[in-house]
């Protein structure tokens, strides 16, 4: 891929993912561009708020309320273990190893579902490569994030790190049934299930309606199931 194509291609893929998948369809091994511009992003992003945030506030007012089930004795062993530096570590380590395995999980399920264009010669490691590609949509809060982490200290919400999430227009405490939930949803799913689209409708001949579903299915289960046991 020429030199030009693909700084440009990082960018242009959120909103002219067409042309940019179609490109993508016969080269190989650009999803590396992605793939660091995601991991750098996260990793500075990590990095930045846990060498900003009051640690001693983050503690009791977001770790200790997630060990209220523990004795107290224990509870402040626990406490005094988990220090800026390993959080960090642990949610460096999560947060990767998670993206990666989704990715996975979605690149498998779209190299099997896209079987029914007899014509699609894309394999698993095409479509793994597209889900990074899909994926920087998330780059752009976590760049709203880091500027805004610039511009704070002391008592930092972690909710800064995901400024366009469900809970920022809920605004649910650590401690509500429904945190985690809202907290994972992004406002921007429909734009990363576009690009899904986009790149299905690239590079098979699946018509428009059957690729929409295809794009949209793994997220309306994902939520729907979880909504539903938070529900029942």
């Amino acid at each position: 891929m020429n030199s030009p194509f693909l700084p440009q291609a990082l960018w242009r893929v959120l909103w002219q993912p067409y042309p940019v998948f179609s490109e993508l369809k016969s080269r190989k091994g650009a999803s590396w561009w992605p793939f660091l511009a995601l991991v750098l992003s996260f990793a500075a992003l990590q990095w930045l708020f846990f060498n900003k945030v009051d640690w001693g506030w983050y503690q009791s007012e977001y770790l200790q309320p997630m060990l209220a089930d523990l004795p107290s004795k224990d509870r402040a062993t626990v406490l005094a273990e988990m220090t800026s530096g390993r959080v960090l570590v642990a949610q460096l380590s999560t947060g990767i190893l998670g993206l990666i395995i989704a990715n996975a999980l979605m690149g498998f399920y779209l190299s099997k579902v896209t079987l029914v264009d007899d014509n699609n010669v894309q394999g698993f490691g095409d479509w793994f490569g597209m889900t990074w590609w899909c994926n920087l949509v998330l780059v752009v809060p976590m760049l709203v994030a880091l500027v805004m982490l610039l511009i704070s200290s002391g008592e930092i919400s972690p909710g800064i790190l995901a400024p366009v999430s469900l809970n920022r227009l809920l605004g649910l405490s650590i401690t509500h049934d429904w945190y985690t939930f809202s907290e994972s949803f992004s406002l921007l799913l429909p734009w990363k299930i576009w690009l899904y689209y986009s790149g299905i409708r690239a590079w098979t001949q699946i018509a428009s309606g059957q690729a929409l579903l295809i794009a949209a299915l793994p997220a309306v289960v994902i939520y729907g199931v979880w909504a539903a046991i938070q529900l029942f």
